[in-house]
């Protein structure tokens, strides 16, 4: 396991060409798109985000932001060949398209580029993250020619819903993430396996911070950056305002200690931004790093701090939670007393919504035991109720 996670894994297929009547000039359609392009009737290349029975929205390669096309001039109905090709057309879709005018492009043609194989396998950097948690999708932009493509978890039928550990996953890249992706085609592509080959240099994008989360309440959350030693308090909205609803969507999956990518905007009382948490690959592994932090005061959570040897971001972990009157694994508890900052370990571990330590080997010994073994600095007391989950 290496990157920035101490504890972090598409052959496209041909294509099959369905909308238009004739595509009299594919390689012409083949340089690099732009909505200047589709609006002046050329075709372009792009991936659909939206699609409803009046309009579709598409993001042409190489463009950040998703544009609005009609499906017809207001007041008018869409053509038989476009409603027949609008029919094969999926969100999260690579297609080929083309439009007319500017203000209120509409569209004139459009082509469904589905793969001709169920399975497959395709290398490539990241270039977008959605972590909606109902429906997670990233962009990968592939190693070699290739059309960026956008792929979403496999779905699970047992739940009703796309896979949630892959979910996770999914939530837990970033941009400029090199990965290798496993997909299933239906009716679109569909990741079943991502591998994360090599961690962006500079992951979450400007602004955005790496953290461990130490406490968090309806009104605020507290977040030990990486590379520091206290804890600072962010306020979810303005004094007298409310959390944006997609940032309360995205801290319904964020519990104390996940380690997670967050941005914040202010000084005296900072407001968050935005958060994601970074999540493990696998619900069980192993890893060696340096004990920087660790708490195991009768009355508190025990947890350690663990920086990983490959340079990954710090983590923290607590015991497996056992049930009964003793809570925590006593035999873990009793192993976080006895180490040192500094000690090197090797530690498995399991995740459920938190990494928890199921064993550790001391590999060596801090050169000098801190006798006060260092104990984590805590920000400004939090309002409302913490998230004190097992």
């Amino acid at each position: 396991m290496s990157g920035k996670s101490m504890f972090v894994r598409v052959l496209a297929g041909a294509v099959l060409a369905i909308g238009f009547c004739a595509v009299p000039s594919l390689q012409a359609a083949e340089r690099k798109p732009s909505h200047a392009g589709a609006s002046q009737g050329g075709r372009v290349f792009g991936i659909v985000t939206a699609k409803t029975d009046k309009d579709i929205t598409i993001k042409a390669e190489g463009e950040d932001e998703a544009k609005r096309y009609l499906l017809a001039p207001q007041g008018g109905a869409p053509k038989a060949d476009l409603q027949a090709a609008l029919k094969m057309v999926f969100s999260t879709n690579l297609v080929m398209f083309q439009a007319q005018g500017e203000q209120d492009p509409v569209l004139t043609g459009i082509q469904a580029l589905h793969s001709k194989t169920r399975f497959g396998m395709a290398m490539g950097t990241v270039v977008a993250v959605d972590a909606d948690p109902k429906w997670p999708t990233f962009d990968v932009k592939p190693g070699s020619q290739g059309h960026t493509e956008r792929y979403v978890a496999v779905w699970n039928p047992a739940t009703k819903s796309v896979d949630q550990r892959l979910a996770q996953i999914i939530t837990g890249l970033n941009v400029g993430d090199k990965v290798k992706v496993a997909w299933s085609y239906d009716e679109r592509k569909r990741a079943t396996q991502i591998q994360v080959t090599a961690k962006a240099k500079s992951p979450g994008g400007p602004g955005k911070v790496a953290g461990i989360v130490t406490a968090k309440t309806d009104k605020d959350i507290t977040i030990k950056a990486e590379g520091e030693d206290e804890a600072k308090r962010y306020l979810l909205a303005p004094q007298g305002g409310v959390p944006k609803a997609d940032l309360q969507a995205a801290l319904k999956t964020v519990f104390v200690p996940n380690l997670v990518m967050f941005s914040s905007q202010g000084q005296d009382q900072p407001v968050l931004t935005n958060i994601r948490v970074i999540l493990p690959p696998v619900r069980m592994g192993a890893a060696t790093g340096t004990v920087v932090a660790r708490e195991s005061k009768p009355k508190e959570v025990p947890w350690v701090e663990v920086k990983p040897s490959d340079g990954g971001y710090t983590q923290r972990l607590w015991p497996r939670f056992v049930g009964g009157p003793d809570g925590f694994d006593k035999e873990m508890v009793r192993t976080f007393g006895e180490l040192n900052v500094a000690d090197k370990v090797r530690v498995s571990w399991t995740y459920d919504e938190r990494l928890r330590a199921a064993k550790i080997q001391v590999i060596s010994r801090a050169k000098r035991a801190d006798p006060a073994r260092k104990e984590e600095k805590t920000a400004p007391e939090s309002s409302g109720q913490p998230d004190s989950g097992q």
